[in-house]
């Protein structure tokens, strides 16, 4: 069994997980991957470990912009991940190839239309930059080892209601996060 050092947990989670809860962290297969995944309560604690951890995580990584980003998931629903090979499929939808490829966020599930996209989705116009969803791709994260957040998108306000399943992966650098496989047309498309 595959397990990482506690001190990379530390990082990640020191304010929100003590060295016997970062051991309680074990692996699962996920449709042909293995994922890491954290112990399910922490005693006393009010939120379950894995969505403490996706807190801590971003506070690392984005600093003082790390709300937004903890706020795009409906509350109760952010879990911290860790991939470990295997290639998982995902959808995004855009405008342009380039949104496509170096966007963070992606949904587990295809959409029927743009229109279902943009509210299951909650791509609000003040959030995206005017995403229209023209484009939809079957996309998969370009690394084989990647920490990522997974959980149900939040309502945005007005007609963006969200409620589908994203992954959140970090852009790091100017490499792109997702690699696209194929263009999937909308079903509820008329042609």
């Amino acid at each position: 069994m595959f397990r990482l050092e506690p001190t990379i947990f530390e990082q990640l989670c020191s304010a929100y997980m003590s060295e016997d809860e970062v051991r309680r962290a074990n692996m699962v297969k996920d449709g042909g991957m293995m994922v890491l995944m954290l112990g399910s309560i922490v005693p006393g604690a009010k939120e379950p470990v894995t969505q403490l951890a996706a807190k801590g995580y971003l506070r690392l990584m984005k600093g003082s912009g790390w709300r937004s980003y903890y706020d795009s998931f409906a509350p109760g629903t952010a879990r911290l991940q860790i991939n470990i090979g295997g290639r998982r499929l995902l959808f995004r939808q855009h405008n342009t190839m380039d949104a496509i490829r170096f966007g963070e966020f992606a949904a587990t599930s295809e959409a029927s239309t743009p229109v279902e996209a943009i509210t299951k989705n909650a791509l609000h116009p003040r959030i995206t930059g005017g995403n229209r969803a023209r484009i939809q791709c079957k996309v998969t994260p370009t690394r084989r080892f990647y920490i990522y957040i997974e959980g149900k998108v939040a309502n945005q306000g007005g007609a963006f209601v969200g409620g589908n399943r994203q992954n959140l992966i970090l852009r790091s650098r100017s490499d792109p996060v997702y690699e696209i496989i194929d263009f999937v047309p909308y079903k509820g498309a008329r042609p």
